[in-house]
């Protein structure tokens, strides 16, 4: 008799985000979304706010199911922390402290 291994039994996704109204998915990390990631981490140190931005979004891109860039953008700076740690499995987020929220919405770094 064949044996079958069913994969997708282990590909369940177990964590949603609820945003303006609309729940999405977030899939479990994938080998190149954890290659995509560690490629970014590795490059954060050394990137402009912007950039750094930039990475963010990219990485929630691919970890939220259907969700849209303009959504992404339409978030605060805590909502994008919350959610960043949210995705990597963190249950309850961490805000940063409230003087670099402030820094960040004044533009300065």
């Amino acid at each position: 008799m064949t044996k079958i291994l069913n994969l997708d039994a282990f590909a369940k996704t177990d964590r949603k985000v609820s945003l303006f109204g609309r729940e999405y998915d977030v899939a479990e990390q994938t080998v190149g979304a954890y290659v995509e990631a560690q490629a970014i981490s590795q490059k954060l140190a050394n990137a402009s706010d912007d950039e750094q931005i930039e990475m963010h979004l990219r990485l929630l891109e691919t970890r939220i199911v259907g969700i849209e860039r303009a959504t992404l953008e339409r978030l605060t700076f805590p909502q994008i922390s919350a959610l960043t740690q949210f995705v990597n499995g963190i249950d309850d987020p961490v805000l940063p402290e409230e003087t670099e929220l402030e820094k960040k919405d004044q533009g300065v770094s």
